[in-house]
């Protein structure tokens, strides 16, 4: 249904206005001043002291890890073992699996 443009806005200007009562308005603002900003204060608070305990478990977590000590304090220690040993390495003696096959 296609409506003309006058009649159309005659039919809006004659249409009954949907206000809200003077009764909803009073119960609208009393439930208003029931909710007081105080009543959502704890929310924030257990939202904050949660960022709080998680950037404090982060921070703690940062601090207690041990570093490693890439310049060693052994003074070649290390080193003098690993000499060692490549000088007794045998690369002529077979290793792995069946290498003690045979031997008492």
């Amino acid at each position: 249904m296609d409506l003309k443009r006058p009649r159309a806005l005659a039919l809006y200007r004659a249409s009954a206005g949907v206000l809200p009562s003077a009764r909803m308005d009073a119960f609208v603002l009393a439930a208003a001043r029931e909710s007081s900003a105080k009543a959502r204060r704890p929310e924030w608070l257990i939202a904050g002291a949660a960022v709080a305990a998680v950037a404090a478990l982060f921070l703690v977590r940062v601090a207690m890890t041990p570093t490693e000590d890439f310049a060693g304090g052994g003074n070649g220690i290390e080193e003098g073992l690993a000499r060692d040993w490549l000088m007794t390495l045998d690369l002529q003696k077979p290793t792995g699996p069946g290498s003690q096959e045979g031997l008492p």
